[in-house]
């Protein structure tokens, strides 16, 4: 944004124009897009310019109604104020950031206006929906049944998944005895970008969370994702993702008299 009144570089009194300050490093801009974040559900102080766009390109992955609705502000955003942008340089005029944030609201939800829109039933939709003023039928998300077959006489089981969905990423686990009786269970957050990467970290935070800590002498590892299941059969090579993970999983083997890794 040109570089004059409020949008001014402080390090010059001189006119400069470059993307990183519209975008988002002036204070114009700045407030206009914490205001659009926090009208989108997302409360949160914009950082400078570059770590802002790392930021917006890690969260704004996904396909759900929130992380569509943040895109279509987005662009709305740029949009808007690149027209503000052009108004200062060749009108002398200025708005308020009152107005630029009216008009992005009022273009992000024309861009929604008579959608027919079914949708999981979750807390995001719900919101987003909510915001947007748009009819959406919800999806019961239902249930998934699954079982895990009994550890055999002597044996503890590790039954652990990871999950990786527009809402976040979880993994969770729990020990089980030769009796299928639970012993001990967990459950996090998780910092990983791809589900394998997941799946392994759920596997690795239960051995060591769990059956290092709980003294189990016989460990059989079962996990439902053939990619982790590959990794620690070493039928594939790790990648720079897992490498530090699978050094940890093999790390441990030592901890116990037996470990059994999980079939293919």
């Amino acid at each position: 944004m040109h570089a004059y009144n409020s949008l001014s570089n402080t390090s010059s009194t001189v006119p400069q124009e470059h993307h990183w300050h519209i975008m988002f490093d002036c204070s114009y801009s700045k407030e206009v897009w914490k205001e659009i974040l926090n009208w989108c559900g997302i409360r949160r102080t914009p950082m400078t310019s570059v770590n802002e766009w790392m930021w917006i390109f890690r969260f704004f992955k996904g396909n759900s109604l929130r992380k569509s609705v943040c895109k279509v502000a987005l662009a709305a955003t740029i949009y808007h104020l690149w027209t503000e942008r052009n108004h200062r340089v060749f009108r002398d005029k200025m708005r308020p950031p009152s107005e630029t944030i009216r008009c992005i609201i009022r273009d992000v939800r024309l861009r929604f206006k008579g959608l027919q829109l079914r949708l999981d039933d979750n807390d995001d939709n719900r919101h987003a929906s909510m915001v947007m003023q748009v009819h959406v039928t919800f999806r019961d998300k239902g249930s998934t049944q699954c079982s895990w077959l009994k550890p055999p006489l002597g044996w503890i089981a590790l039954n652990s998944d990871g999950s990786l969905t527009d809402n976040g990423r979880k993994i969770g686990g729990l020990l089980k005895d030769e009796d299928g009786n639970v012993m001990l269970a967990y459950n996090s957050g998780s910092n990983g970008a791809t589900i394998g990467f997941i799946e392994l970290e759920a596997i690795a935070k239960g051995i060591i969370q769990l059956a290092v800590l709980v003294g189990v002498k016989r460990l059989l590892l079962q996990t439902d994702s053939s990619q982790a299941a590959r990794y620690i059969n070493k039928l594939c090579p790790s990648t720079w993702r897992t490498k530090r993970l699978m050094s940890t999983i093999f790390g441990l083997k030592n901890s116990f008299e037996e470990l059994m890794r999980p079939r293919v």
